[in-house]
């Protein structure tokens, strides 16, 4: 046992040394924190775009030691549009050295255009925002209630990313209810001149449609993410027939 210690730490120091290998242990995120995010939406068909929208998202750490439910010890953040403040979403979050635990959320109104499986369901072209952590926290989830005041306390836990968090990290599930999405690291890139651990997720029960869909981690938490749908299928409003198939690309990035 103490032989096999020692060749684990030797490894660890080995990797650490090397300029480009990340190890996340935990997130560093303090109470009072304030971030701002660059949101890109944009809608194309065969190659061309018609349609792209920019904003920008605020991201503030609430409380490092919120309560909800059961749960204790929770990280609360805020997010929302700095162009209609007063629409915004809080989620809940636990922080262990097992991983980062999506918990709760709260005027959670984000529809990130992936949908799952459900007969007669009605696709609408609509931009949509994608926040930190925060998507999926809408109608596709069996809890969820369009009332701005609804506090819903997952069934599921979701699990964000696991801890340690680096290149050799193994394939983990982060949720599997309504659809299943897997994720696993698969690169280190740069974001601003960052080194950040990409990582990539996929989906099963969803249409079948090509997703694209990678997040990109630092110890500061999510910098990036960047979700392609190709072929979407849309409906009109008051019909069932298809009105169109199109490319919708979103990206959150840090800002410098």
């Amino acid at each position: 046992m103490k032989f096999f210690s020692t060749l684990f730490l030797l490894f660890l120091l080995i990797s650490c040394d090397d300029e480009n290998y990340i190890y996340i242990e935990q997130f560093n995120y303090t109470e009072g924190q304030t971030f701002s995010y660059e949101y890109t939406f944009s809608l194309s068909q065969n190659d061309s775009v018609f349609d792209t929208q920019k904003s920008t998202y605020k991201l503030e750490v609430v409380s490092t030691n919120a309560s909800v439910g059961n749960f204790r010890n929770l990280i609360e953040f805020k997010v929302y549009d700095i162009e209609s403040p007063e629409f915004y979403t809080h989620s809940w979050y636990q922080q262990t050295e097992d991983g980062f635990f999506d918990i709760a959320y709260k005027n959670a109104g984000v529809d990130p255009g992936i949908q799952p499986k459900e007969k007669n369901r009605k696709n609408r072209i609509k931009p949509s925002f994608l926040l930190p952590y925060f998507e999926f926290n809408n109608s596709h989830d069996p809890n969820y209630k369009d009332v701005v005041d609804s506090l819903i306390i997952r069934d599921e836990i979701r699990l964000t990313v696991p801890f340690p968090l680096h290149l050799e990290t193994k394939e983990w599930t982060e949720f599997s209810n309504v659809f299943l999405r897997k994720s696993r690291t698969t690169d280190i890139t740069t974001v601003h001149n960052k080194e950040a651990l990409k990582v990539t997720s996929t989906f099963e029960g969803v249409f079948n449609i090509d997703i694209e869909f990678n997040s990109y981690f630092t110890n500061s938490g999510l910098i990036k993410r960047t979700i392609y749908v190709k072929d979407q299928p849309y409906f009109g409003e008051d019909s069932n027939g298809i009105i169109g198939r199109f490319d919708t690309f979103q990206e959150i990035i840090l800002k410098k």
